[in-house]
């Protein structure tokens, strides 16, 4: 399998970036379906702009948990309700014994390989 030039990288980041706009949360790995989701709402998601194919989030956003919840991923959507997942991170094991507010990091980084 052939990789991606800078060039391409950079242009598969600023595609993937752009129909990105809102996260959510999961208890388990969300695959290509976006399984596994724990809260009802996403949350809007901005980001930096892309440099050599990789961009973080930019905004922090803060996902409502259930009581009872635990997040293991965050998942990347192109729509607040249904749409598409584009890209997911595995993070720390957080449990919420009360309900609350999960927040993405701005260190969270995405990038095209």
């Amino acid at each position: 399998m052939s990789g991606f030039t800078e060039s391409g990288r950079q242009t598969g980041a600023v595609a993937v970036r752009a129909a990105i706009t809102h996260v959510s949360v999961h208890d388990g790995d969300p695959g290509d379906s976006g399984a596994n989701e724990v809260a009802s709402s996403r949350t809007e998601v901005t980001f930096t702009e892309a440099s050599g194919g990789v961009f973080n989030v930019n905004n922090e956003p803060l996902v409502p948990v259930p009581e009872g919840a635990a997040v293991r991923w965050v998942g990347y959507w192109t729509a607040a309700s249904g749409g598409e997942i584009k890209a997911k991170s595995q993070v720390s094991e957080e449990v919420f014994n009360q309900a609350g507010q999960y927040r993405v990091s701005n260190s969270s980084q995405l990038g095209i390989d």
